[in-house]
């Protein structure tokens, strides 16, 4: 855990941050995900690229319409600006999937921020920050599992549940 914001007795709201557990190497994905995001350079290079070989092929287009150039060379020209076509999207897509990955890299870390379910008081805090437990408990509340039916013979009516992870030989 790296922090806890709340203490014993006080008031906290449903989706209201409690803790956060320790996130450095998340934070550092994030930032590396938005600097790939956020960099064009491929794009503009490759399109840069793609006007050249476009104005190359149009040369290459009149000079053979004036049989000064022959037809292979033409069709070199007009190959390369194709490919600089298809660089131009390669690089569009790759930094569409850069921000696929900012996304990610953003709820990742989000998923480090541990929130109240339910409104109430807190009546114990059960870690401190710097613990290490393998429980998901950080904090108590005064309020009942507010989606529990009692007596439907579901888990045992309170708003605790425990999980006990079993070793695998």
């Amino acid at each position: 855990i790296e922090n806890i914001s709340v203490g014993r007795g006080d008031r906290v709201t449903a989706g209201q941050q409690v803790a956060a557990l320790e996130s450095s190497v998340q934070r550092a994905n994030l930032a590396l995900a938005e600097v790939r995001a956020n960099d064009l350079s491929e794009i503009k290079s490759n399109k840069a690229r793609l006007q050249f070989l476009r104005r190359k092929s149009g040369r290459a287009a009149e000079l053979k319409s004036s049989d000064v150039l022959a037809e292979s060379v033409l069709d070199e020209a007009q190959s390369e600006a194709v490919q600089g076509q298809y660089a131009v999207r390669s690089a569009e897509f790759r930094h569409r999937v850069a921000g696929a990955e900012l996304a990610q890299a953003e709820a990742i870390l989000a998923q480090r921020t541990i929130v109240s379910p339910v409104s109430g008081i807190v009546t114990e805090r059960a870690m401190a920050p710097g613990e290490y437990l393998n429980e998901a408990q950080v904090t108590a509340l005064n309020e009942f599992d507010i989606d529990s039916t009692p007596g439907d013979g579901m888990g045992d009516d309170y708003d605790t549940e425990a999980v006990i992870p079993k070793q695998i030989d």
